[in-house]
């Protein structure tokens, strides 16, 4: 089976390695600073497969030698967001995390694919891309996919149609800058901009803006782990069966959406390459402004 080594055993890594392994797509290598930690959600996840009459592929250790030659690396070791913290307050401490576990993957996964899911990720994809200096189809950010679903599930709530009903996409940074496309959401088939006014719209954006924050002040400790843990997974499936799905993920530019030497959420063709390639779609002029404005923001940390 191919092999993916989940870096963080925390929530966010734990999840991920779940639906990984009910995907049956591959054996699962959990890496924490804590041994104990990573083997004990190893082994629940073991019990967790035989209830599910599945045989989970999983170890959990602190040996980072055990992600040598890994087909793909998914980082989500790091500190998550407090109460009144913003993803910009992780960056100092979550930026040595990030460069240390680097090292090791240059090291023992040279040929891997790697999955950034830390925040502030869109500052810490781009990092991770300079610190490696890999093609930059092989690394990506998890971010804007979460974003998309989250405004999908607001949109059906509010509207109280079926998710199924919804098609939405969002670009951008994973953070107050992100931009909702309004202009290619569609409910039944029917622009939204048609059923909702932008009073309207914009009371659902503040809503999506403020999504992540308000998981954070209901949880009291950590952040969002059962939607990231999916969306991750899902991205990791795209490339080990080749399925080139469309998925809004951070990624490198080079003048695709007007922009250079940034990693931000656009959508992009997921495949066996990792980014096959950049999917650019013709947007209005005040979106276009908006995701120039998260390009400048995003700049200011490069």
């Amino acid at each position: 089976m191919q092999k993916v080594a989940v870096i963080g055993a925390g929530q966010v890594g734990s999840q991920t390695a779940f639906w990984l392994l009910l995907k049956k797509i591959c054996e699962v290598v959990l890496i924490d600073i804590s041994g104990d930690l990573a083997k004990g959600k190893a082994l629940d996840l073991e019990d967790l497969g035989a209830g599910l009459g599945i045989d989970f592929n999983v170890k959990g250790t602190k040996d980072f030698s055990k992600i040598r030659d890994s087909d793909i690396c998914i980082i989500t070791a790091g500190l998550t967001r407090k109460p009144g913290m913003s993803r910009e307050d992780l960056l100092k401490e979550n930026k040595e995390i990030v460069k240390r576990i680097c090292n090791k993957i240059k090291k023992l996964a040279p040929q891997s694919i790697v999955i950034v899911v830390t925040n502030p990720v869109d500052i810490l994809t781009y990092f991770v891309f300079k610190n490696l200096g890999f093609s930059r189809n092989r690394i990506l950010g998890m971010g804007s996919s979460l974003d998309t679903y989250r405004l999908k599930n607001l949109i059906s709530k509010r509207l109280k149609v079926s998710i199924d009903c919804v098609e939405s996409l969002v670009i951008g940074e994973h953070g107050k800058c992100m931009v909702p496309l309004f202009s290619k959401t569609y409910v039944n088939l029917i622009p939204i901009r048609e059923i909702l006014n932008k009073k309207d719209l914009d009371s659902l954006k503040e809503e999506l803006l403020d999504r992540g924050k308000r998981i954070v002040e209901s949880l009291g400790k950590g952040s969002a782990y059962l939607a990231p843990g999916f969306c991750c997974a899902e991205i990791v499936e795209s490339i080990l069966q080749n399925l080139k799905r469309t998925i809004p993920v951070s990624f490198y530019l080079e003048g695709e959406y007007r922009a250079k030497n940034v990693c931000i959420g656009v959508p992009c063709v997921i495949s066996r390459k990792g980014v096959q390639n950049v999917v650019e779609i013709k947007i209005d002029k005040e979106e276009e402004q908006l995701f120039l404005e998260a390009v400048r923001f995003l700049k200011e940390y490069t």
